[in-house]
């Protein structure tokens, strides 16, 4: 199931844009308080939602990642692209998260975490259906 290079799923690109404004609200709340009657804010605002967005589509375009023999392949990065080739028995935690969001499209995140990710290194998000990450984790625990 997972030989080929996969995508996240594109629930994924929702949760991004959400987490995105949700970081950015106060500079939303702060340009209606201070600018409301004026008349380029509008297209400002219309240009920012338009980008996160394009960085959101382009961000989940561009995460992949595949089961290769005992190893799990992950790319990802536009300017920097990374491919990283994990070895199952370098895997220390598989964490299936479901939040209500997920329950609704039958989706979790699934996060791979090695001994390497006590300083960031190999730490992997992959938002995914719940079978699959449940077939997933069998498989890297198998091996």
């Amino acid at each position: 199931m997972f030989k080929e290079l996969r995508k996240n799923h594109w629930i994924y690109i929702i949760e991004n844009i959400i987490k995105l404004f949700r970081e950015s609200y106060f500079l939303i709340i702060l340009a209606f308080v201070n600018w409301r009657n004026e008349w380029w804010i509008y297209p400002v605002l219309g240009g920012g939602i338009v980008i996160v967005i394009i960085i959101s589509i382009v961000n989940w375009n561009l995460v992949k990642f595949q089961v290769e023999g005992n190893s799990l392949i992950y790319n990802k990065g536009i300017i920097e692209k990374k491919k990283m080739k994990i070895p199952f028995d370098k895997i220390t935690t598989i964490d299936i998260g479901i939040s209500i969001f997920n329950r609704i499209f039958n989706t979790c995140s699934t996060k791979i975490d090695t001994g390497a990710s006590k300083i960031n290194k190999t730490k992997i998000k992959l938002k995914i259906k719940m079978d699959e990450a449940k077939e997933l984790k069998n498989i890297i625990l198998k091996n």
